[in-house]
């Protein structure tokens, strides 16, 4: 591993209803530069997980980015320095949902939406998480699927994070239409129809092997998600001889069914995205280069939001689940963003 990590929590009950956990992974080492001090630009990397996944999920592709992609030559000599790689978990996914179960169950507003999650990650970036002020630090906010569609979200919120830049990876976000909706109630579908609990993490082993969701998955990916999607079945309250000693989905599949609902029932991620191309953030889009029938519509819209256009937009020949597919080629993708030279009025404007 190129990296040292370490988790941290945020409470910021009750102005948010859940406790928010995030892992900040550290480079072991860092590549040192010729160049003066004042031609480097140092900063953090803040990502966000798809539905069902978990903050670990990304620790391949950060271990590659690490290696290889520490520091990124810019043009006119100046030097990106990624200090450090945030990942900030949705509430109800992963570990997260055992620290949050006992708030969920009094919850009344149901599970997390697609702007719980934004909030959660607000409240996480402006908690000086650990006695880091990330609210002072120049950000560059990598989303993957529902974690890209809640970027537009955050750019808004007040007061204003400091973003350098944003990578949105495949987020299948589009205007309201018949055909959009009728997609999330597919995935709505798959997601309450699949099975959800196993009598130990090996018979969850096999099973996944070879479900559809996880064609093509790294088998470090796959381990990844039996050790942090995975957690033991709540089976503590049957009486005995009854205890069962199973695990289940981390994020339940009533959880994340509702997460697409509330995805497909938002009508403002649509226009909030054409504002975030319109912003002088520079937006850099990965978009999948052969996408399932039923989405193949919406990368149109992605290329051109409401006459609004990203930065920068580059094809993912890994589909998808391109983080947990091919990490070196997220690494590599992501590390072409950070080569984008910003135009000097425009760093001027967030240095």
């Amino acid at each position: 591993m190129h990296w040292t990590k370490e988790t941290l929590v945020v409470d910021p009950r009750p102005s948010y209803r859940y406790r928010v956990v995030g892992n900040r992974y550290i480079p072991k080492t860092r590549r040192t530069t010729v160049q003066s001090q004042a031609n480097e630009i140092h900063v953090s990397i803040v990502l966000l997980h798809a539905t069902s996944m978990f903050k670990e999920t990304f620790e391949p592709f950060i271990d590659h980015l690490f290696e290889s992609y520490s520091s990124v030559k810019q043009s006119a000599g100046r030097i990106l320095l990624i200090d450090e790689a945030w990942s900030i978990e949705c509430p109800n996914h992963g570990q997260s949902a055992i620290l949050n179960a006992e708030d969920m169950k009094g919850e009344n507003r149901g599970a997390c939406s697609i702007r719980d999650y934004a909030d959660a990650t607000y409240a996480y970036l402006r908690g000086r998480p650990g006695g880091h002020d990330l609210g002072r630090r120049k950000l560059i906010l990598v989303g993957h699927s529902i974690g890209a569609v809640i970027i537009p979200y955050l750019v808004q919120m007040a007061p204003k994070l400091a973003i350098y830049s944003a990578v949105l990876g495949d987020p299948q976000a589009g205007p309201p239409t018949p055909a959009s909706e009728n997609f999330m109630k597919i995935v709505s579908d798959l997601a309450l129809s699949q099975q959800d609990v196993w009598q130990t993490r090996d018979n969850a082993r096999k099973s996944l092997e070879t479900h559809p969701k996880q064609k093509g998955w790294t088998r470090q990916a796959r381990e990844l998600f039996l050790k942090y999607a995975l957690i033991p079945y709540p089976s503590h309250a049957f009486p005995e001889p009854f205890g069962f000693d199973g695990v289940t989905l981390a994020c339940a599949k009533d959880h994340e069914a509702f997460m697409y609902r509330s995805m497909a029932q938002d009508n403002d991620a649509y226009d909030l995205l054409a504002a975030l191309y319109a912003s002088d953030i520079p937006v850099h889009l990965l978009y999948d280069s052969s996408p399932r029938p039923l989405v193949a519509n919406l990368t149109p819209r992605l290329l051109s939001c409401k006459g609004m256009t990203p930065t920068t937009a580059r094809p993912v020949p890994a589909g998808h689940m391109f983080f947990q597919v091919d990490p070196a080629q997220a690494a590599g993708l992501v590390a072409t963003t950070l080569e984008y030279d910003e135009s000097a009025a425009g760093i001027a404007a967030r240095l």
